[in-house]
């Protein structure tokens, strides 16, 4: 799925509602379903060579500047170093982004990555942050 500038302007007014109605909790697993299914895949049949598969497609498609490091030993772990993230640049120059907005990355891939057996942790929230995935053992 491509994220242009309309599809990332409706995610964050979706956002936006479901936040207000305090149903954006109820949401995350469905979204997590609806969209991961590739990534779920990948990480399955393929560990942490399929989370590098997935981001480079994914991160290289949305247009973002960033880094992903892959440590391939007794503690399996990925990590994105996000410079400059496509969607806050998008929101930052049409408007302000709703309250939370990075949280929908948090949400949906611990969900996913959790039950297939790694943790994920992201800091920051400025248009830059840092994602770090580990293999629980």
């Amino acid at each position: 799925m491509k994220c242009n500038r309309e599809f990332i302007l409706a995610y964050n007014r979706l956002f936006e509602f479901l936040t207000k109605n305090d149903s954006i909790d109820e949401f995350w697993p469905l979204l997590t379903d609806a969209i991961l299914g590739r990534l779920k895949f990948l990480v399955k049949t393929k560990g942490i060579a399929g989370m590098i598969e997935y981001w480079s497609d994914t991160l290289l498609a949305e247009g973002a500047d960033c880094t992903l490091i892959a440590n391939f030993n007794e503690h399996n772990s990925f990590e994105i170093i996000m410079r400059d993230c496509p969607s806050l640049r998008i929101l930052s120059e049409s408007k302000e982004p709703c309250h939370g907005y990075c949280s929908h990355c948090d949400e949906i891939y611990s969900l996913c990555l959790k039950e297939l057996g790694y943790s994920f942790e992201s800091i920051g929230t400025t248009g830059g942050c840092v994602i770090r995935i580990k293999e629980l053992k």
